[in-house]
């Protein structure tokens, strides 16, 4: 997928992308415990050399997966996930309609990440 094509797909629909954003903010200055959206607003060219970054590198994206989002329980995830053999499931939870990924951790043991209310 070429850069052209990126612009044109993420024109037609929402896009599900993890950059460790916050992780490269705070790489660049953000300071532990800062509200990144209010820093951003300070120190935008921070955040615009950030996303100049993640383009020039779009060559390094090698596969990307569109999905349809199920509703589940987190119960119902964690089958799902069980049964699909995978170490991360991606769904929209029932209870609240929001994103959220279950994922097995090192130990065998599962998490769920989930954005805050």
């Amino acid at each position: 997928m070429d850069r052209h094509q990126f612009h044109a797909l993420a024109r037609s629909r929402p896009l599900l992308l993890d950059g460790a954003t916050g992780t490269e903010l705070m790489k660049r200055g953000l300071p532990a415990g800062a509200p990144p959206e209010e820093w951003v607003m300070h120190n935008p060219r921070v955040i615009q050399a950030l996303h100049e970054e993640y383009f020039e590198d779009l060559d390094s994206v090698v596969r990307i997966k569109e999905l349809t989002l199920d509703a589940f329980t987190e119960e119902e995830a964690l089958i799902q996930l069980d049964l699909l053999g995978h170490d991360f499931y991606v769904y929209k939870n029932s209870d609240n309609g929001l994103v959220n990924v279950m994922y097995r951790r090192k130990d065998g043991s599962y998490g769920i990440i989930k954005p805050r209310d």
